[in-house]
């Protein structure tokens, strides 16, 4: 939970190091404890930095840090004033101290530099940009999909079938079966509605128009992916593919593997039984018939 590089772990220290201050103002403490705040922050970043090696380099570095420090305590003391005059807050002094010193000890303990951590950070760093520079193991869209991708969005509303099929028509002519996978798995930017559309699941059900592709796509799940996927779209004519997909595939007696869950599509015939009739009873018929042709063979 308080890994040493997680959000948890950091806040740990970070926020009761920085409320300290904070909080000596909000209780009125002198304005004398804010060089012991600095002190604190500046022990801290003195201590998980790496500090020039020369005596006279490390004093003007650790002043310079001071200093600095000094800044920051006094606007953190200055802001716990100000809510001082709004709301006083009584605390002892010795409070805030030994929460920003256990805090500051806390972050010396666990982020302390030595060259050894330097070094493992370094190949960590190392080993990261590598993987990051890696090529995925995922195949770029091929051009001619992407080319597809561009007409269908290009497409005027309202869009034709005819339109949709002679795109899928193309697809097919380039890639065969391995079209829908293309097309289904193509990632879109950030921000890109297409999926959203009625246009994107239509062309994916009018290339399982196509026996070939809808007989590849029924064993290795991609009719049942599609199906599952916009069994309740909000868009008619989608619903309407989805169901003749299906009406298709429970007449060819496909594996149940290329529908959809039962469950999910009993919940559909009950959001839209003018699309799904008798579908989910159908289904229900076929896992049964083949569940008895298994038992068969196995016995």
């Amino acid at each position: 939970m308080f890994s040493k590089y997680s959000t948890s772990g950091l806040l740990l220290y970070v926020v009761p190091l920085f409320a300290a201050p904070v909080l000596a103002g909000w209780a009125n403490a002198p304005w004398e404890i804010v060089p012991v705040f600095a002190l604190l922050f500046a022990a801290l970043v003195v201590q998980t930095r790496r500090m020039p090696e020369s005596f006279g380099a490390l004093a003007t570095t650790a002043v310079i840090t001071f200093v600095v420090n000094i800044g920051v305590t006094s606007l953190l003391f200055g802001l716990g004033r100000a809510l001082a005059i709004l709301t006083p807050l009584s605390l002892p002094v010795w409070l805030p101290l030994a929460m920003g010193a256990v805090a500051a000890g806390i972050g010396i303990y666990r982020y302390r530099w030595t060259p050894e951590v330097a070094q493992m950070d370094a190949l960590m760093d190392d080993m990261l940009a590598a993987l990051e520079a890696m090529p995925t193991n995922r195949p770029q869209t091929p051009e001619t999909v992407l080319h597809a991708i561009d007409a269908l969005r290009g497409l005027p509303d309202p869009v034709t079938a005819n339109q949709i099929a002679a795109i899928a028509q193309d697809l097919f002519m380039a890639h065969d079966a391995d079209a829908f996978d293309l097309l289904f798995d193509h990632s879109f930017a950030a921000g890109d509605t297409m999926r959203d559309t009625e246009r994107w699941p239509l062309l994916l059900l009018a290339l399982l128009d196509t026996p070939h592709v809808r007989f590849i796509q029924s064993d290795l799940g991609g009719t049942a992916a599609l199906a599952e996927q916009y069994l309740q779209s909000p868009h008619p004519r989608v619903r309407s593919g989805v169901a003749n997909l299906l009406r298709t595939l429970l007449a060819e007696e496909e594996d149940t593997q290329a529908f959809p869950w039962p469950y999910d599509l009993h919940q559909a015939e009950a959001a839209f039984p003018h699309d799904y009739a008798g579908l989910a009873a159908a289904l229900d018929a076929l896992c049964e018939k083949q569940a008895l042709a298994a038992g068969e063979d196995n016995g």
